[in-house]
């Protein structure tokens, strides 16, 4: 008796589900990729004696140092950064790479975990990125230095030119 009434109960649900032109009883939205909020950072001030416009844009890492070493620099495998007042990123060498940011009264930098694509990085490239993430996540302060933008913390420092982008 149980297994009549379990195949009774089977057909029915299938022959529910096999009858055309029949609506379907419940929409659903569209799954969207899980994004969090943007948190509402401080807000954005200048670099010390800088205008904030002076360094939103496209930038190239010229040169720098993490613990008073010279970061590798890779000529096929640019290091960029692009500014905005709330949000910095661009390609480490072999990855793209973003955090959100903020520039404090005094001048500090407070920044986020820095999030990154996961492509394999080798040899000199590999060298090179590694370098340059650990440098920018120990940044401590930005300012201009003429027309460089330049990134530091004790022991570290990052040196950008502007870029045409």
């Amino acid at each position: 008796m149980l297994r009549a009434t379990f195949l009774t109960a089977l057909i029915a649900v299938l022959g529910a589900c096999a009858s055309p032109g029949t609506p379907p009883t419940e929409t659903r939205a569209p799954i969207q990729p899980a994004t969090p909020a943007p948190t509402a950072p401080a807000s954005p001030t200048p670099p010390a004696g800088s205008d904030i416009d002076a360094i939103i844009g496209e930038w190239e890492l010229e040169g720098g140092t993490l613990d008073g070493q010279p970061i590798p620099m890779v000529p096929e495998a640019p290091i960029t950064l692009t500014v905005n007042a709330i949000r910095i990123g661009g390609t480490s060498a072999c990855n793209s790479y973003g955090a959100d940011w903020v520039v404090t009264q005094d001048g500090t930098v407070e920044m986020d975990d820095i999030v990154m694509t996961l492509m394999l990085c080798e040899g000199p490239i590999n060298d090179s990125e590694q370098a340059y993430l650990e440098a920018l996540g120990r940044t401590t302060s930005v300012t201009m230095d003429g027309d460089e933008l330049l990134f530091a913390a004790e022991g570290t420092e990052l040196r950008f030119v502007r870029t045409n982008g």
